[in-house]
């Protein structure tokens, strides 16, 4: 981890082929290399890899989804590291959000309930990694502390009907005020997953 600044630094050089000539890595050709090198990218959660994207003048993707820290403070401090370090250049953010949206709340809840067993699946290691289907998760009997384990999933996804959804994103967006948001959608159908795309992005204009 305490290196992985310095492996950002290479992956550059080695996408662009300008490593000093004592450098060691001066002489290796690695393959394929774009003609146009791509842009990096750093996608985190914490405050460290806000601050690494920003002294390295990188746009950031931040995880919404996949951390409980206060994500627009991360956000914010990221703007801001990068202002004063580049001030010619603008700081770009994407903000990823795991969102289920359905024609009815009680359809988007039920839909969510395969990605509900999923994560607890995960979270228990076990050998079956399959998304099941919301018929085998509404059968299966969550206990107690698995409940407890739901609640703390919702508060960081986005789950309802086309309104609910345009309500939750403008809340999102007052917040981060992001370049662009990142949606994904992890059900068991993927007519399911297309659908909510649909309507998510029907409500998107009006943000």
């Amino acid at each position: 981890v305490r290196k992985f600044p310095e492996k950002i630094d290479d992956l550059q050089s080695f996408l662009h082929d300008d490593f000093p000539e004592h450098h060691m890595y001066h002489k290796i050709s690695p393959t394929p290399v774009p003609d146009i090198s791509p842009k990096v990218w750093l996608l985190g959660t914490s405050e460290k890899s806000a601050h690494i994207a920003a002294e390295k003048g990188m746009s950031y993707a931040f995880g919404d989804f996949m951390t409980d820290k206060d994500g627009p403070a991360i956000v914010q401090q990221y703007r801001q590291t990068f202002k004063n370090k580049y001030p010619d250049q603008d700081a770009y953010v994407i903000v990823t959000i795991n969102a289920i949206c359905a024609e009815t709340t009680e359809e988007a809840q039920n839909l969510a309930l395969s990605q509900f067993l999923w994560k607890l699946r995960q979270d228990d290691q076990l050998e079956d990694v399959r998304v099941p289907s919301v018929e085998e998760a509404r059968q299966y009997t969550f206990s107690v502390e698995e409940h407890e384990k739901i609640d703390e999933m919702k508060q960081n996804m986005i789950i309802g009907s086309p309104d609910e959804i345009r309500d939750q994103l403008r809340k999102l967006h007052r917040a981060y005020d992001a370049d662009e948001y990142m949606i994904v959608t992890i059900v068991h159908e993927e007519a399911d997953k297309l659908k909510s795309y649909e309507l998510i992005k029907e409500v998107a204009s009006e943000i």
